[in-house]
């Protein structure tokens, strides 16, 4: 099983442009020295590859509410 940690926003720094890459599903990969160091991606995107999600999407939980 993959492990995943969590942040919170504050502390990260990420250009806008790569927060709305992402936001369109696209992967945003990081250089370092033309190599690439780590990837960005829409949690979206890594979960629908098998990884198992634990509660239900926020839509839903909204639409309970409403």
């Amino acid at each position: 099983m993959v492990s995943v940690t969590t942040l919170n926003s504050d502390e990260v720094r990420i250009p806008r442009r790569a927060r709305e890459a992402v936001a369109r599903h696209e992967a945003v990969v990081v250089l370092n020295r033309e190599r690439p160091v780590f990837a960005i991606v829409h949690p979206d995107d890594v979960f629908a590859t098998g990884l198992r999600r634990r509660g239900r999407p926020v839509r839903e939980v909204v639409a309970d509410l409403a």
